[in-house]
């Protein structure tokens, strides 16, 4: 059932963060996200959410089998895998983001 629920994020969302309520990386990404301008392309699965219907494990394993690591924050884009923090911190900044989804602000 998560995989199902994640395949459906991966598909439908422009940007699909699977990320971590407590983790302060995946909270300071979101906020760079938000500031890009992509906020309204992005769809956000949170691992330890109290409201998740599925348990954090599933979910990490589902993570791991789609991109070999447990490790969070992970991004895909436009339905592809596109990486882990590191990756989207660097394309928010020198702007292959806004071009591959296509919207967010010009200064990225």
């Amino acid at each position: 059932m998560a995989d199902a629920a994640i395949e459906k994020g991966i598909t439908t969302a422009s940007i699909f963060m699977l990320s971590s309520v407590t983790n302060w990386y995946c909270k300071q990404l979101s906020a760079e996200i938000t500031e890009a301008g992509f906020e309204e392309s992005t769809l956000i699965m949170q691992v330890d959410s109290p409201h998740q219907e599925f348990s954090k494990a599933d979910l990490l394993n589902c993570c791991a089998r789609l991109t070999g690591s447990r490790y969070l924050p992970r991004f895909w884009v436009k339905g592809r895998y596109f990486g882990g923090g590191e990756d989207m911190e660097r394309a928010l900044k020198n702007g292959t983001i806004a071009r591959l989804v296509g919207t967010g602000n010009a200064r990225w």
